[in-house]
């Protein structure tokens, strides 16, 4: 990878970097005026970022490649559209800052290029042969290179510089504002650009970011819905199927379900009025988790704001106790928060690979029991965690297994009891999260599990503790929504019936769906841009399946997600498939 960059940088014409390889790290650095000098000047980014992928093919493949030569003329264009020649006017910036005093000061400052380390930032090796990230991000900031290069005698006193680093295993610039704030004793940057003061500026920064969002086709927008949530909404005038809701069975418009909110929002009010540890436990809240815990076959359960909440409140819980947790690579963004949030070092195995997960833990020696976290239903991709396998590898380490059946929970099972159910598990190492906004069409999350776990989630969970207590009418809501649930099994098996339906359909069309195992059914199209411009034509069409990008998704995997409710009729999901015909058909002709 160094070869490489100093490959990049000839091309750059701007000279030699210097190179320091102490302290198990590869550091390379060069002058800034040199830089500037180079990047004043018209560069022929395709040409550089090509040449340096060519390099990568003979060593990783073309997928690599690919990957880094969109990366490497990203950066290289987001850096321009700020220091470049692009962007001058008479040394004025076109959002009207005076960038002469700026340019002045970053000629004075370093720029740094770092190899992947060889070590995580836990102190344990990277092992590059499983694919294992480490402990992530595992940056180095600046003031652990200035260290290495005051030690190595290139470029002595750098510790009171600005540096700019370049991250080569995520392969991104490091933002400058990120590193002051993390540099040692809060080192401030030495450029003194009031831009406040500047007439005219009202936040480039932000707009800066949302152009670039915009250009690499990741800018998202809301839009407006004028009805209630249903197989069909209101939406910029005219009524459109809506296939992109989790309301899996129909239950958010189920009469008996907005009856029993309404009761409750006659006798108890809008709000809860504060936390359930300061103003009380309304009954709603208690019948709800007493029906929860008789639903999912468990002791007791707890109910919180959000499924968010429960997520933070439930992981950073557990993890008292544990040392490491174990994750999925695809878990939803609330769980990776929780787990970060928490003081145990986090290890990420990859997507439902169960083999990895036993190699990692194998390597603790003597074993030490863990937390191993996962999705039931994979709210993107739509398949399953390997959840028996999971279950085996923690009974065998003394670990723990929390598993987020948040798109689980009223689907999945001969009853609708959720993943766990759908594999016929039951108590041990498995500790349940869910929510009641999905399939049971309202608003909170809960956690099921053993008394002891309940009771010690209320005194311990911050995210329970801190936050007023989910509003009674949405708990009785969620009551009911359970007993329809029980007593109308016919809603699940219309769901499974359409979401065949519609995965058939579109496998038959040649479209990937990834292997979905769920009414979740994505449409894999590759590229942002092009998944955004299928969206709009389905649109167009009077279909609502909106394109989903990085980051929700990972670089390359830009897809619709097609959610598949009771709700729905036949018809609508033919009169969908004969879409995606037609738009097969259309991509065809232009690459033809």
């Amino acid at each position: 990878m160094l070869r490489l960059f100093q490959l990049a940088l000839r091309h750059l014409r701007i000279g030699e970097p210097l190179v320091d390889q102490r302290d198990k790290h590869t550091v390379v650095g060069i002058s800034c005026q040199k830089l500037m000098v180079g990047l004043l000047r018209p560069l022929p980014i395709p040409e550089i970022a090509e040449c340096v992928a060519q390099h990568i093919r003979r060593l990783r493949g073309d997928s690599t490649a690919r990957k880094f030569e969109e990366y490497f003329s990203e950066d290289l264009h987001r850096f321009l559209d700020v220091f470049g020649a692009a962007r001058l006017r008479g040394g004025h910036c076109t959002f009207g800052i005076d960038l002469r005093p700026l340019l002045k000061e970053f000629r004075r400052c370093l720029v740094i290029l770092l190899a992947h380390p060889e070590k995580t930032s836990d102190g344990q090796p990277n092992n590059e042969r499983d694919n294992n990230p480490g402990r992530q991000p595992c940056h180095i900031f600046a003031c652990d290179v200035c260290r290495m290069l005051d030690r190595s005698g290139h470029m002595p006193g750098t510790l009171t510089k600005d540096s700019f680093l370049f991250d080569l295993e995520h392969l991104r610039l490091l933002s400058p504002r990120a590193l002051y704030r993390r540099r040692e004793g809060n080192v401030k940057p030495r450029a003194t650009i009031d831009t406040a003061r500047n007439a005219g500026y009202t936040g480039p920064m932000y707009q800066i970011r949302l152009d670039d969002l915009n250009r690499r086709s990741l800018l998202r927008k809301l839009r407006i819905i004028d009805s209630a949530t249903g197989p069909e909404v209101r939406m910029d005038g005219r009524m459109i199927l809506l296939l992109s809701s989790n309301n899996y069975l129909g239950l958010a418009t189920h009469p008996k379900v907005v009856e029993a909110a309404a009761q409750a929002l006659r006798r108890y009010g809008v709000g809860a009025g504060a936390s359930r540890v300061t103003a009380g436990t309304l009954r709603p809240h208690a019948e709800l988790e007493a029906r929860l815990a008789a639903f999912k076959h468990t002791e007791s359960a707890l109910v919180f704001s959000t499924g968010y909440h429960a997520n933070l409140g439930l992981i950073q819980t557990l993890a008292e106790d544990k040392r490491v947790i174990y994750t999925d690579r695809l878990c939803h963004a609330s769980l990776i928060d929780a787990c970060r949030l928490s003081k145990a070092t986090l290890r990420v195995f990859r997507h439902r690979d169960a083999a990895q997960l036993a190699s990692l833990l194998a390597r603790k020696q003597p074993p030490a029991p863990a937390l191993i976290v996962t999705d039931g239903v994979f709210s993107m991709d739509g398949d399953l965690a390997p959840l028996p396998e999971l279950v085996k590898i923690a009974e065998q380490t003394g670990s723990t297994v929390v598993v987020d059946d948040a798109h689980g929970t009223g689907v999945m099972g001969p009853e609708g009891r959720g993943t766990a159910e759908h594999f016929g598990l039951t108590g041990g190492s498995l500790v349940q999260m869910g929510t009641l906004s999905k399939a049971l069409g309202g608003f909170g999350g809960f956690v099921v599990g053993p008394r002891t776990l309940i009771d010690y989630l209320v005194n311990r969970a911050r995210s329970f503790l801190y936050t007023t207590a989910l509003p009674p009418a949405i708990a009785a809501a969620a009551v009911a929504a359970l007993d329809v649930v029980e007593s109308e099994p016919e809603r699940r098996e219309t769901l499974w019936q359409l979401t065949r339906r519609l995965q058939n359909g579109a496998h038959s069309l040649g479209y990937d769906t990834l292997g979905s195992q769920s009414p979740i059914v994505p449409i894999l199209i590759g590229d942002a841009g092009k998944a955004l411009k299928m969206g709009a034509r389905l649109l167009e069409h009077g279909i609502y399946a909106p394109a989903i990008r990085p980051p929700t998704v990972p670089e390359g995997t830009s897809r619709l997600r097609m959610s598949v409710t009771a709700a729905h009729t036949p018809q609508q999901i033919d009169d969908v498939l004969g879409v995606l015909e037609k738009l097969r058909a259309e991509v065809r002709a232009e690459k033809a």
